[in-house]
């Protein structure tokens, strides 16, 4: 549907991005504040926004982007079936 349509391209972009050097963020921000991406990005009213890409180029010197987060691990998560 539609949506899986929308995370397509969200993946191509995100990939064309990188290959330009650049790194990307999909997030919700725009979402929660549609003022204000509207205010910057000239988004008109008669346009839903359902997700963001920040795009730019990666500090990673930043403290922030040194965190690494847990995850749970894919075994906990995942059934495979049908490719031992």
């Amino acid at each position: 549907g539609p949506l899986m349509d929308v995370g397509a391209v969200m993946q191509n972009i995100c990939l064309a991005a990188l290959n330009y050097g650049l790194g990307t963020c999909i997030e919700d921000q725009g979402v929660m504040y549609p003022d204000v991406v509207r205010k910057f990005a000239d988004i008109s009213e008669s346009k839903r926004i359902i997700i963001a890409i920040a795009i730019g180029y990666p500090n990673w010197d930043f403290p922030a982007n040194r965190i690494e987060s847990t995850r749970e691990p894919l075994e906990s998560i995942t059934t495979w079936c049908g490719f031992e």
